[in-house]
């Protein structure tokens, strides 16, 4: 098993993988990126996103995204996990625990503060496994403001 970033020519893998992800939700008609978004957004200086594969024999059987953000409170920047994810056949492997201890030694060294993610309330799977590498998991409303093309163009002011 190897863990490692997402090389250029492996963004359909990720792609790939965030659509697998969708179709377990039942989400898939809210997957609107590409694989050209992606990479455009990934590959770019400095870069939208970071993302991380887990390869088993040349398969990707797994992925975790993140971006960093600074916290105000603690004056240094935090992580914020997007997706984990491993795939149905794979699950059960101690993947997901790799990439997420992979993420956090790499946030550690770049003395990033902590890691924070959301997780639905209903999936105790996922909040098991969370406590189960010792994080905390609080039950805190997400607000959310989304904005259609159309809105970018106008003003807001108005």
């Amino acid at each position: 098993m190897e863990i490692r970033p997402v090389q250029s020519d492996e963004v359909g893998l990720l792609y790939h993988l965030i659509q697998d992800l969708a179709k377990n939700q039942h989400l898939e008609s809210f997957v609107e990126t590409s694989p050209e978004r992606l990479s455009k957004a990934l590959f770019r200086e400095p870069p939208d996103f970071g993302a991380l594969l887990a390869m088993d024999k040349g398969r990707a059987v797994g992925y975790l995204t993140y971006t960093i953000s600074y916290s105000i409170w603690a004056g240094r920047p935090f992580l914020h996990m997007d997706d984990l994810f491993v795939t149905a056949k794979e699950r059960g492997k101690g993947i997901g625990k790799q990439l997420i201890l992979h993420v956090r030694k790499m946030a550690m060294a770049r003395n990033i503060s902590s890691i924070k993610w959301e997780v639905d309330r209903d999936n105790q799977a996922a909040i098991s496994f969370y406590q189960g590498l010792g994080a905390q998991v609080n039950i805190k409303g997400i607000g959310r403001w989304e904005f259609s093309g159309a809105d970018h163009s106008q003003g807001t002011d108005k």
